[in-house]
């Protein structure tokens, strides 16, 4: 039972976590297929991509064409972590990166305006007690 309830606060507190990274702007880290960018990576860097899929073809090959396993096992194998690894690096080659915040230029962040300040008798600006005191 004390298990039950550690797994339910680290879940409910993880899951609160994602809700405020997506209220204040964040978006989930993954790659989207671009043809384009496909069509550039065979155009300059062909070698490089027949390459890597040479790498991964033979990386499922291997997985598949085991022979002191049963048939089932190497299908169930296609989902092991070392071929995920393998798709992923793929994954990541043939797709571009995801667009991200970029905080070099901070000027150019903007915040929305009014800002209001929240005051409580556990938490009261330095600012707003001294506009107070005079």
């Amino acid at each position: 039972m004390g298990f039950d309830y550690f797994d339910h606060q680290e879940n409910s507190r993880t899951n609160n976590n994602r809700q405020n990274l997506l209220a204040c702007g964040w978006r989930p880290f993954y790659r989207e297929f671009n043809w384009e960018f496909l069509w550039q990576l065979l155009s300059n860097d062909s070698q490089e991509l027949t390459q890597k899929t040479l790498n991964l073809t033979s990386s499922l090959a291997q997985t598949i064409g085991r022979n002191h396993y049963a048939w089932w096992a190497n299908l169930i194998n296609l989902a092991s972590e070392d071929t995920r690894y393998e798709f992923e690096k793929y994954w990541n080659y043939i797709t571009p990166d995801p667009f991200i915040p970029d905080h070099r230029y901070k000027d150019v962040l903007s915040t929305e305006t009014p800002i209001v300040q929240f005051v409580s008798r556990s938490s009261i600006p330095i600012d707003y007690l001294l506009n107070r005191l005079q």
